[in-house]
């Protein structure tokens, strides 16, 4: 959706080129906590800042950090109780709050560690077919998505409930163990 902004991250472990958004966060959070409008306006430099030290190719990586900084100062700044924003924040907790939002954030590690291993064969194995490398590129997409996500999201489900959710149980025995031995020898 968005090839050259996430092409532009050829150095994302750098601290130093991501300092400039932390600053930006840090004055957001000064702007909120003392209702002091004025620290999103100096926040907004920040993605100016970077790329004036070469950290962004293009203006449009800066527009687009302009963006999360306004969007995120007006999501935490104080509203009304009946302002448009947090009735858009409840809708938003209200969704992240629901059964499938709950299932998908538990099976996410699972899709994570899975995912690839099932992506990378499958388009392997549909590349080997010409009516595949000729579809347009958006069906190609939805095609292996069709293909990759019920696979993906099946083996994740088995994953979760039989690797993960055991191994959490067996965990919270083992600490359990060790605060019990930890307190008796004090």
């Amino acid at each position: 959706m968005a090839p050259e902004y996430f092409s532009a991250f050829p150095r994302p472990s750098m601290i130093i080129f991501k300092l400039p958004i932390f600053l930006a966060g840090m004055l957001i959070y000064k702007s909120v906590s003392e209702n002091r409008k004025h620290y999103v306006i100096i926040a907004m430099l920040a993605p100016l800042f970077s790329w004036f030290i070469g950290y962004f190719i293009s203006r449009g990586l800066v527009v687009i950090e302009m963006f999360l900084i306004i969007g995120l100062a007006v999501l935490l700044i104080n509203h009304g109780e009946n302002s448009i924003t947090i009735r858009f924040a409840n809708f938003g907790k209200k969704f992240l709050s629901s059964r499938l939002s709950r299932f998908l954030g538990e099976v996410s590690y699972s899709v994570y560690l899975l995912h690839l291993i099932i992506v990378i064969p499958t388009i392997g194995i549909l590349v080997q077919h010409s009516w595949f490398v000729d579809l347009p590129s958006a069906l190609r997409f939805l095609l292996v998505t069709a293909v990759v996500l019920p696979v993906t999201y099946a083996l994740s489900i088995l994953l979760f409930k039989y690797v993960e959710q055991k191994g959490i149980a067996i965990g919270k025995k083992l600490i359990k163990t060790i605060n019990v031995k930890t307190n008796e020898i004090a």
